[in-house]
Parts: C-alpha cells; sequence; structure tokens
C-alpha cells in the first residue's frame, strides 16, 4: 500500500507542479487572460481521441475517428498481447516484448442529443496462427502426453489405443490452439454526456467487450455499465472518477476467470496538456485503478494498475509511450490468472513459459522423477526450476491518427 500511496502521490505531484507553473507563466505574460471564459476539456485514458468534446460541443455531432498501432493492448494491468505471445512461443515473461495491434476507433453522435456511441476494436497483427508450443515428437491429439519414448512398448504390448490420450492410431505432430488471432476483441460503448454544471460533470453508459469467436474457440463476452465524475476542482489536472459494474458474463463458469472478470474496476483518472489547442502539444496522464473481486473464484481485490502515459501530438498525428504498474501483485498470483500458476499462490511467482516444453526441459524433469522418489520433494524441486517472479511493470508504445468530421 505504501508504493501505491507514493507512486500516486508522486506522479500527482508532476502534474500538479506543471500545471501550477505553466498557470504561472500565463498571468505573467497576459493577466486580462483570466477574465476570458476558459473551455472545459474532457479527461482521457491512453486510448482515447484527444480533441474530445468540450462543453458546448453537443449540438455540433462530430464523429471521432482515430487509427492506431501498438506494440501491446493492456487493459486495467490484463497484459493481453505479451503474456499470451510468451506462452505461445515458450519464452519467459517480459516487461517489454512487442506484440503489434491495429486499433481503430470511431465515436459518433445518435440522434438523441448528448447520447453518443463508439466502437472499438483490437485485431492482433503478430503471431496470429496457432503454433505448436507443447513441442511433442508424438502425440494423439493437441494437449495430449509424449507418447514418442513409450511407443515401441505400447504396440508390443497390444495397447494400440489404450485411452484417448494415448492413441497412436491418431498419433502425429499437432499445433494448440494459442494464435493471437484468436484474442481479437471489439468493444461497443453506449453513453450520455451530461452538460456541466457546479457540480462538475457526469457521463454514464454501458460498454459490451467480446472476443471474436474463431474456429475451434468460442468468444469470451462481458457487459458492464459505468459513471463517471469529471471533479469541479483542479480543473487543469481533469480529475475524474469512474465506476465500472459488471453486470452479465458469457461463459460465467469457466476457471480461467482473469482480471476480466471483475466485480468492479473504480478508477481515477488525471491528464494535464501542454500547448492545449495547438499543432504541437504534448499530454501527460496517470490513471490509478482499483479492482475489487477481481475474478469470481477467489474473491480477490486490490490495485491493479497505475497506468502513466507521455502523447505527443504533431496536428493529427500522436505518438504515445505508456507504463503500467501492478501495485497488487496478488491479484495475478493466482491460478484464475496465470494458466500456469501453481500451488504456491502467493509467492509471487508462475511458471516461466520457457521452462515448461521441449526436449531439453523433458530431459530435466526426467532426471527430477529418477532423483527424488518423495512427490513432494519433486514437486518442489520442480518449481524451484520452472518459477520466475511476475512482472509488475510493462512498457509499451503506439503511433496513430485521429480526425474529427
Amino acid at each position: 500500500m505504501h508504493s501505491i500511496l507514493k507512486t500516486g502521490f508522486v506522479g500527482l505531484l508532476i502534474l500538479l507542479n506543471a500545471g501550477l507553473f505553466s498557470q504561472s507563466k500565463n498571468d505573467k505574460i497576459n493577466p486580462t487572460l483570466e477574465a476570458e471564459p476558459t473551455e472545459n476539456v474532457k479527461s482521457e485514458d491512453p486510448h482515447s481521441s484527444p480533441g474530445k468534446k468540450k462543453e458546448g460541443d453537443h449540438g455540433d455531432h462530430h464523429t471521432e475517428v482515430k487509427i492506431e498501432f501498438a506494440t501491446d493492448y493492456i487493459r486495467r494491468g490484463w497484459a493481453l498481447g505479451t503474456e499470451d505471445s510468451s506462452r505461445m512461443n515458450n519464452v519467459p515473461y517480459k516487461s517489454f516484448q512487442p506484440v503489434w495491434a491495429f486499433q481503430p476507433t470511431i465515436e459518433f453522435p445518435t440522434p438523441i442529443k448528448h447520447l453518443y456511441g463508439e466502437l472499438f476494436l483490437n485485431i492482433w497483427m503478430s503471431d496470429r496462427a496457432d503454433k505448436d508450443n507443447e513441442q511433442r515428437i508424438l502425440q494423439s491429439k493437441s494437449g495430449g502426453p509424449e507418447l514418442f519414448f513409450r511407443a515401441q512398448h505400447d504396440i508390443d504390448t497390444g495397447n494400440v489405443c489404450p485411452s484417448p490420450n494415448n492413441c497412436y492410431t491418431s498419433a502425429g505432430k499437432y499445433v494448440n490452439q494459442n494464435g493471437m488471432a484468436r484474442n481479437s476483441a471489439g468493444e461497443f460503448t453506449l453513453f450520455y454526456d451530461f452538460e456541466k454544471s457546479k457540480y462538475g460533470r457526469f457521463m454514464v453508459g454501458a460498454f459490451r467487450y467480446a472476443i471474436f469467436p474463431t474456429n475451434g474457440s468460442g468468444g469470451l463476452a462481458k457487459t458492464q455499465g459505468y459513471v463517471s465524475w469529471e471533479m469541479p476542482f483542479l480543473e487543469f489536472l481533469h480529475p475524474k472518477l469512474s465506476v465500472y459494474k459488471t453486470v452479465n458474463f458469457r461463459n460465467q463458469g469457466t476457471p480461467a476467470t482473469g482480471l476480466n472478470r471483475s466485480s468492479l474496476y473504480i478508477p481515477l483518472e488525471f491528464k494535464y496538456t501542454f500547448r492545449e489547442n495547438q499543432f504541437f502539444r504534448v499530454d501527460l496522464g496517470t490513471n490509478i485503478g482499483y479492482m475489487y473481486q477481481a475474478n469470481p473464484r477467489n474473491k480477490t481485490s486490490g490495485f491493479s494498475d497505475i497506468s502513466s502515459y507521455i502523447k505527443i501530438h504533431l496536428g493529427d498525428f500522436f505518438v504515445s509511450g505508456n507504463h503500467v504498474n501492478r501495485p497488487d501483485v496478488h491479484l495475478y498470483d493466482n491460478n484464475n490468472y496465470f494458466d500456469g500458476a501453481t500451488r504456491l499462490v502467493h509467492d509471487g511467482h508462475v511458471q516461466d513459459p520457457s521452462k515448461l516444453y521441449g526436449y531439453e526441459n523433458t530431459a530435466v524433469y526426467d532426471q527430477i522423477n529418477a532423483n527424488f522418489s518423495d512427490p513432494n520433494q519433486r514437486q518442489y524441486v520442480k518449481e524451484r526450476y520452472n518459477q520466475q517472479r511476475i512482472v509488475t511493470n510493462f512498457v509499451y508504445f503506439s503511433l496513430g491518427y485521429s480526425a474529427k468530421f
């Protein structure tokens, strides 16, 4: 908790000092600016378009389009690209591992005043095809055990098909259903943006997030409703507090629940813009997210992410650098987040994907089995060999173009 508060407090001080310095400088240059009305701009997260609707823009009915290419997609601390790619390619989890994604967004007005819709897509461009990450020489199906070293004995003894997992009539090499194309997803949001008042600005809405169904796998989907409040103080930092409530799940009973199944997500956002409304401008922002009951199995709660970004604009083009910190690692330290988690649920470690499959790892596990007769000793030695610390910091970049019509 101390590290969470320290990180958030330092980020807030940086934004506060930047804003006060900018305001002081403007006052010295042109004291008459104090009498001029200022525009109140909505705060935005790393995936929102610049130049969001301002007060009084409701009647303009603009359509905003953004096209972005990113090296990852990290949603509320959930590393959707780099961690899945690590498991697919049998490499350790890392803080930076580019997995390119195409992320178009369109926000549009509806015939009802103040009511808007938004469509966001995350289409993975890297590692799209399925891959044999198990590296078995011979198996009867994807996910089945190694048959090569016992094949001759089983055939000689007549055990040609003792079980579906050990059936030589279908033996061969199989790929796993792990291509990144299976994780491409879309999100549709419908929200009502109220007029600003002395109490700030409120927004209510709901969104539907769904992974596209592919051959051999169904799509995970969820629906959340939310309320956002843009606070009427420290307006140069655009503080915004939101509450997202899960209202529906598809495939509710699946064990690998992950953070995508949280009951509540509560983010507090800050943003400051240097050279606002200029051709060259810079956005600084941070999002502190709290997850209540991160999944329906173990019902753990805590701070899921502190997501910060810097976005540099050149007209309608932009580039961004993003950093995501996971303050409460116990949210991720369970077998409802990592498929390869072990019985050591709260030790800050998880199985290293590079230490699970392949001939070298198989030889290591065979030696452990041969040298340790006690099951508990075997388990301990294997875990000492294949564990790595859960990654708590991620970095990714993006570039794109946005326009308003």
